[in-house]
């Protein structure tokens, strides 16, 4: 593996481990919000977070020798990729909470984390093909979120429809990034993802006129300002950078590890208790991880062809 590689999947591991550890705080935070308040508010604060990180960014960039040009190029390509991320964000959050109203948590997860399927089959239609050790940890990486999330017979029912449109647009989300990183300053199309995604999601917390007063708003703050830095300003970050030197297929598998992250963080500062099925999916994610990272099947053939006749 090279080292962009190799630095791609750590970007990518870090923004799964902030996913997974803001479930605890999205969880103490629905003590005070509504779910669409959370999710506006984590996405303003982390955009407003984010403004001084790509202004010194471009100071940077110009030191190293970077023309204003090309920043400015750059700036004008995170934009638009920037508005499509946010638009595919929101409304992937949006269809996920509205969602849970009428489904489990635990379809819910099983069903969203199902991105890690669409993202390669999509990933077809842009001429991209995965090698057959990430499809093969693709479908490790279901049995395992499966093993995690699944604890009842799964049925169709508005809450599944919805969350199934919502796994497509997280996989929307995932391709629209690959296609306008290598263009695009990844900062700054960070800051106008998340940007877009909290002025959006206003609409549904005026719709459903969810009690917002200072009070409440005082109370979930802290747990709010945890999702804005860790799962906003840094995980979405390292998402973009990550998957600029990372193939979409295993872009998708790695941050599937946020299922098995939430349930760690769970159990540790929740105090939720692992079950055998649990412990089981968790290493079944793990090896899917460890099985997209190296493939066995590429070793084997360099050996055919340096082995002498």
């Amino acid at each position: 593996m090279n080292k962009k590689a190799l630095r791609g999947s750590m970007f990518l591991l870090i923004a799964a481990i902030f996913w997974g550890s803001a479930f605890v705080a999205q969880d103490e935070g629905l003590k005070f919000l509504g779910p669409y308040s959370v999710n506006c508010f984590r996405f303003l604060l982390g955009a407003v977070l984010l403004i001084p990180v790509f202004l010194v960014s471009d100071v940077i960039k110009l030191k190293q020798g970077h023309t204003k040009e090309e920043l400015a190029q750059r700036k004008r390509n995170s934009i638009v990729g920037g508005i499509i991320c946010g638009v595919t964000l929101a409304v992937a959050s949006c269809l996920q909470q509205v969602g849970l109203v009428y489904t489990t948590a635990g379809k819910s997860g099983f069903i969203t984390a199902m991105y890690i399927v669409l993202v390669p089959v999509f990933s077809m239609f842009f001429g991209k093909k995965a090698t057959l050790n990430v499809y093969l940890a693709v479908a490790i990486s279901v049995v395992g979120l499966f093993f995690i999330s699944v604890t009842e017979d799964l049925t169709v029912n508005l809450g599944d429809l919805l969350t199934m449109i919502c796994a497509v647009a997280f996989a929307l989300n995932i391709m629209v990034v690959d296609k306008f990183v290598d263009k695009a300053d990844g900062i700054f199309m960070s800051f106008i993802q998340i940007l877009t995604a909290g002025v959006l999601c206003i609409i549904p917390m005026l719709i459903s006129r969810e009690s917002v007063t200072i009070e409440r708003f005082i109370g979930g703050l802290p747990y709010v300002g945890y999702i804005a830095v860790f799962s906003c300003c840094i995980a979405y970050t390292c998402q973009i950078l990550g998957q600029k030197d990372t193939p979409p297929a295993l872009a998708s598998v790695l941050m599937s590890l946020e299922s098995v992250f939430a349930m760690v963080f769970g159990a540790i500062i929740l105090k939720e208790v692992f079950t055998l099925r649990q412990t089981i999916g968790a290493i079944l994610m793990f090896g899917a991880i460890m099985l997209a990272q190296f493939n066995p099947f590429k070793r084997r053939k360099s050996e055919e062809v340096e082995k002498p006749k």
